[in-house]
């Protein structure tokens, strides 16, 4: 029975995998474990290694083969968490139910159609757990290498690997294997630096030596958003991950993980207290990180209430009987599929895709695109070097720009821009690595070469410099606009220094309708596609051409 249910999950999640690029951080990774760059903090070279591996397989197009490759490592997570739950309550109708819990969560469900870094997490925590439980059978010193390796992929994991190192730590037994193995395990990022000088074409964060190193795989450029919120804040997050995991879990489920950590410390003590532990510094770390897309950082809470939610309803004596089990069982797998099933629904999810070759495929020759907006960037690097389209395209990120490595890699790619702007870059260049290391002492100094660079960068494409903005009230970009026009160009803003207004025709506009309910993220597009169409409606009345006007309105209806 487990293994034909095992088969129905497969093929219900299977069938929202996307097929495409996607938002956030899909086009930067798909483009990064293709050509081994360096990915964003904290690197993650073991997900890099697996994925290039992986895309050595001979089939589909590598945006694809990055979902699916996110897919069966989620799917792998959803298998040991069965035997998992299994072990611990020695009930397989139970352990059913909360493999469905989890299966078809909207946490789990979001990461696994897609290509990101938190399926492998997901797997990590769930192994980590599992090894735990049968740290008796299991060479401790295997556990060591398995803590280290883990730690490689995503600094999410301390929640967990923090309490059993110590644990094993505590226990004195064989301390130097322990810790070697555990730092061998480590060692994996090691392979950053080694990368990092054979200068790859996106070097995130240059860890080119030891200091930068532990820059990148510390985070450091993301602690601006992490333990500096204020404490109502705190408390608001905290509240809003206490609310979000009790819905995860159906209400009833939750209420029975508290029963549940009270009955595992009587019966497991040693488990119980590490998953305590594992909860308490994952909710500590989340709470404390201010991102939009927070939500996969409530795993480590998520996981280990699910464990002990599963040993509270083994302990009711009213849900025993079989019948009972069987019903919250069937229950439960209906209440998800029906509420989640179109939330997480990417079969034919092409938003980020089209968005960005609409955009793309619309500019003249040669132009230049200022953006702050990652789900525009990031896809737009699958686009570049994955389609080999557009490669004409001067494509900057406004924030990126922030960074050294960032600079290099525009050096790399448009070396006639960069060359035309050279005195402007080399002067920011200075004031940037002075900020990097700490000795910046001219905060207007660096502030000023910041906007002259942007300024340089739009004058040196006169007429052919364009915004896919977000926020176009930043004052970074008032600063670069004085005495600029913004005009609308198809879904651009082309900056220039009148307000002569040129049409593209918007019969070559795209939009496949996603099938799946649309979450804030994903309406952010179809709210600019209003907007930027609007705003050509706006110039095209000017003009009179009412004929043009007629054509546009008709795809407003699409949204």
């Amino acid at each position: 029975m487990i293994y034909l249910y095992f088969f129905i999950i497969f093929l219900i999640l299977f069938s929202t995998l996307s097929p495409t690029v996607g938002l956030i951080d899909s086009g930067e990774i798909i483009f990064s474990i293709h050509y081994l760059n360096i990915l964003h903090p904290t690197g993650y070279p073991l997900f890099t290694l697996l994925g290039k591996v992986f895309f050595l397989l001979p089939f589909s197009e590598p945006a694809f083969k990055g979902n699916l490759f996110s897919f069966l490592v989620g799917f792998g997570a959803i298998i040991l968490l069965y035997f998992l739950i299994k072990e611990i309550t020695k009930d397989k109708i139970v352990s059913l139910i909360y493999l469905t819990l989890f299966s078809f969560s909207n946490l789990f469900w979001s990461i696994v159609n897609e290509i990101e870094v938190y399926s492998l997490t997901a797997f990590f925590l769930i192994l980590l757990i599992y090894l735990f439980l049968k740290r008796e059978k299991n060479n401790f010193l295997f556990i060591a290498y398995i803590l280290g390796i883990a730690l490689t992929h995503h600094l999410m994991l301390l929640s967990i690997i923090l309490p059993i190192f110590f644990y094993f730590i505590l226990k004195r037994k064989k301390l130097l294997p322990f810790i070697f193995l555990f730092l061998l395990g480590i060692s994996l990022y090691f392979y950053l630096l080694i990368r990092a000088n054979s200068e790859p074409l996106f070097n995130w964060g240059n860890p080119k030596d030891i200091l930068r190193l532990f820059w990148h795989i510390s985070g450091r450029q993301y602690r601006v958003w992490s333990f500096s919120l204020p404490f109502n804040e705190v408390i608001k997050n905290f509240l809003s991950e206490i609310s979000f995991l009790i819905k995860e879990m159906l209400y009833l489920y939750f209420f029975l993980a508290i029963l549940g950590i009270y009955l595992l410390l009587k019966k497991n003590l040693e488990l119980a207290i590490i998953l305590i532990l594992t909860i308490s510094i994952g909710i500590l770390n989340s709470i404390n990180y201010s991102i939009p897309d927070i939500q996969p950082y409530y795993l480590p809470a998520f996981i280990p209430l699910i464990i002990f939610s599963s040993y509270g309803f083994l302990n009711i004596k009213i849900f025993s009987k079989k019948i009972i089990k069987l019903a919250f069982f069937f229950i439960t797998f209906l209440i998800l599929l029906i509420f989640n099933y179109q939330k997480n629904n990417k079969r034919d999810f092409y938003l980020a895709y089209d968005f960005v070759y609409n955009i793309l495929k619309s500019l003249p020759e040669n132009s230049l695109i200022l953006t702050d907006w990652w789900d525009f960037y990031s896809p737009s690097l699958y686009f570049r070097y994955l389609k080999n389209f557009r490669k004409d395209l001067i494509i900057i990120d406004k924030e990126l720009l922030r960074r050294t490595f960032y600079l290099d890699y525009l050096r790399k790619v448009y070396p006639d821009l960069t060359n035309r702007v050279k005195k402007e870059l080399e002067e920011y260049e200075k004031y940037l690595y002075q900020f990097e290391y700490n000795r910046l002492k001219d905060n207007f100094g660096i502030q000023r070469a910041y906007i002259n660079l942007l300024y340089s960068f739009i004058e040196n494409k006169k007429e052919r410099a364009y915004l896919i903005y977000l926020n176009l009230n930043d004052y970074d970009l008032k600063s670069v606009l004085l005495n600029k026009k913004l005009v609308p160009y198809f879904l651009a803003l082309q900056i220039k220094d009148t307000l002569e207004y040129e049409y593209y025709e918007f019969k070559n506009f795209r939009y496949r309708k996603p099938n799946k309910i649309l979450d804030e993220r994903e309406n952010l597009i179809l709210d600019y596609y209003i907007k930027m169409i609007n705003a050509n409606i706006y110039f095209l009345e000017k003009i009179g051409e009412k004929e043009k006007i007629k054509e546009i309105r008709e795809i407003l209806k699409k949204f």
